[in-house]
């Protein structure tokens, strides 16, 4: 008997899922993740992406972190298992044309 067939709605793959995460730089939190996946510190930022120079967010780090998270681990094609948590680079991007500027 196969337990997998389609009628059933099983599978015998159970694929990663994952989500594309974007943290502007501005906040504490993007600072705190481009330090440790990174290894980037606040004055090296600056001179990768720059300050806001009026508005809203006058002063303020440009840019964000761009990450991939698994939020349920399983396969991944062309990579394989992979664990829940984060998964590949980590990259910083325009915070509004989604550029990659420093991987």
């Amino acid at each position: 008997m196969n337990y997998f067939s389609e009628s059933s709605g099983l599978r015998s793959t159970n694929y990663a899922q994952t989500s594309e995460v974007f943290v502007p730089l501005r906040a504490n939190i993007g600072r705190n993740l481009a330090g440790l996946y990174l290894g980037l510190d606040a004055d090296i930022l600056e001179g990768i992406v720059g300050r806001y120079s009026r508005g809203k967010y006058k002063g303020q780090l440009r840019g964000a972190i761009q990450y991939t998270k698994v939020i349920h681990g399983g396969w991944m094609r062309n990579v394989g298992i992979v664990a829940r948590g984060i998964f590949g680079a980590a990259q910083i991007v325009d915070a509004f044309t989604r550029k990659t500027i420093y991987t």
